[in-house]
């Protein structure tokens, strides 16, 4: 398993959680699984909210700070019209 790639350790751990959705509601399990394991899941997702918004933030202050005032505003404007440029490309006015 240490030299499996993580995007397979990822979709082994999803399709293992699908399977066990599906055989714990047929089975009737359901009570053992809100009990014992949704609150790991729970904890899993207030982890990744307690890292995000810091590490936001941290990565607009850290590029204030690099980058000069003056360049700030062409490089915001040239990251607003690239996202612009990738959602025209991606999702076309019919």
């Amino acid at each position: 398993m240490k030299n499996l790639a993580l995007h397979w350790k990822i979709m082994i751990g999803m399709v293992l959680g699908v399977l066990w959705a599906l055989i714990s509601g047929y089975a009737g399990w359901n009570e053992f699984t809100i009990d014992w394991i949704d609150p790991f899941g729970v904890i899993f997702i207030n982890c990744l909210k307690f890292i995000a918004i810091p590490l936001v933030l941290c990565t607009a202050y850290i590029n204030v700070v690099i980058r000069k005032m003056e360049d700030l505003v062409s490089y915001g404007l040239n990251q607003f019209l690239e996202v612009f440029k990738e959602c025209n490309i991606r999702f076309p006015n019919k």
